[in-house]
Formats: C-alpha cells, structure tokens, sequence
C-alpha cells in the first residue's frame, strides 16, 4: 500500500530521485534568496539566472543522484539504526539478483520507514555535503582511518 506499487514494482526509486531534485532546487532557491547581487538589483539576479541555466540544474541532478546513492546506501544496509529506513529483501533464488529487480522491488517496510526514506531523500537534495561526506566516512571506516 505505502511503496506505490504498479503492477508489482515499487515507486520508491523514483520517489527518491523525485525529492533529491526537488530539495537541490529548494536549496538553491534559499541561496538565492540570501544573496544579493549588485545591491539586491532584481535585474541583475533574473539577468544571472537567464544566462547560467547550468547552474539552475545542477543542484536539482546532483540531489537526485545523491538521493539514489542514498536509497542505495540504505538497502545495502551501509547506513542503519532508528533514524533511517529498513527494506525488505529483494532475492532471485540461487542466480543472485539483478539491479533492475532490486530497485523495482525494494520497498520500505512499514508507512513509517517509508516517511523516513522520503525527509532522507529530500534532505539528500537539500544538503549537498551530506551524501559525499557519509561516503568518505565510510571509505574511511574501510581503510581503517577514524575521522
């Protein structure tokens, strides 16, 4: 009922990649809103905005791609305890599991993990350092290094 399913396959991929690009573009929004360029001239900031489209994308695909990667540190259980999602496993037998039907299928638990899986992608969006920052405590952690 929670994970959205359509004809058996969960929309929490797409839901996370949805709310990573949304909390990138509300994020830069905030930026924006807290700048001001030439002495707060509006001209100058739509006349910025207008000719540096990259830069109205970016955050929106960069939060996208870090929510993925965040779904995924979620399910290969990298990241756990109480304030992050728990999935159920996804197995194909003996012949392993394909990606396709892993992130088709992987669906939050419970109504509760599902809530935690989109504040988790949204915020992944939202706070550009989180992603690559966990990411290079866990390359840590492996290499032996505490940070």
């Amino acid at each position: 009922m929670f994970d959205g399913a359509i004809q058996g396959h969960s929309l929490s991929v797409p839901t996370a990649i949805f709310l990573g690009g949304i909390g990138g573009l509300i994020s830069l929004q905030e930026r924006y809103l807290n700048l001001t360029y030439n002495d707060g001239d509006p001209i100058g900031m739509a006349s910025r905005l207008e000719h540096s489209w990259s830069v109205v994308f970016l955050p929106a695909i960069k939060g996208s791609l870090f929510a993925f990667l965040l779904f995924m540190m979620f399910i290969a259980d990298l990241v756990s305890g109480d304030l992050f999602p728990k999935f159920g496993t996804v197995s194909n037998g003996t012949g392993g599991v394909m990606l396709l039907d892993m992130i088709g299928h992987a669906a939050p638990l419970s109504s509760a993990d599902y809530a935690k899986l989109v504040i988790w992608s949204f915020l992944a969006g939202f706070a550009e350092r989180l992603v690559p920052d966990t990411l290079t405590k866990l390359v840590s952690r492996k290499d032996g290094r505490v940070q």
